[in-house]
């Protein structure tokens, strides 16, 4: 009876050697193979030959199922396939952050990173310190002058400019040679690239 519980509960085909494996030596080889012959003989389990190999598998039962039961079996198949969607879900999330962390950095290597930049950082401390020393730096109230007086230097200079444009244009009027020829030829510069 055991063997023939074992093949209706598991309800696949198998052949004596895994039945006799399955069991993990409940009932013995040999023991196995004569129930197993005993039963198919007897029409409670059915064997079907392939090759040398014999396979036995349970005879299922007619049994008939109401449309209720028909419709609660599907009701927990779509249930178990939705439980299925979200574990796969899960996994696949899981399988994301293994990933994530297979292919961050180890402690070893964030600590070789942390080194390479504190020697990066102190070697540009070093040069700042080189650089700083020995120079004198301003105020804030110095720099603020030195931003008036340039600004104050430049419109002073637009001024002038402009003003020596007005006389050249009314000094090269009606002169013939060309005004930009005599101012190169003068020496004149009209100071362009300065602003």
């Amino acid at each position: 009876e055991y063997v023939l519980n074992y093949l209706k509960k598991q309800n696949r085909p198998y052949s004596a050697a895994d039945i006799y494996n399955n069991l993990h030596g409940a009932v013995g080889k040999t023991l196995v193979q004569k129930i197993l012959q005993k039963s198919s003989e007897d029409n409670k389990i059915k064997e079907k030959v392939y090759g040398k190999q014999k396979v036995y598998v349970a005879i299922q039962d007619d049994e008939e199922f109401s449309p209720e039961d028909l419709l609660n079996l599907d009701k927990t198949i779509e249930e178990l396939q939705k439980e299925l969607k979200e574990e796969k879900a899960k996994t696949n999330s899981l399988k994301n952050q293994l990933n994530n962390l297979n292919n961050s950095m180890t402690d070893e290597e964030i600590v070789e990173k942390l080194n390479s930049i504190l020697e990066e950082n102190q070697n540009l401390e070093e040069r700042l310190s080189t650089l700083t020393k020995g120079v004198k730096l301003i105020s804030k109230e110095e720099q603020n002058e030195i931003d008036k007086s340039l600004a104050y230097n430049k419109l002073e200079w637009k001024k002038r400019k402009k003003m020596f444009r007005d006389a050249w244009d009314i000094i090269t009027e009606n002169m013939q040679k060309n005004p930009k020829e005599l101012m190169e030829e003068l020496g004149i510069e009209t100071g362009n690239s300065i602003i």
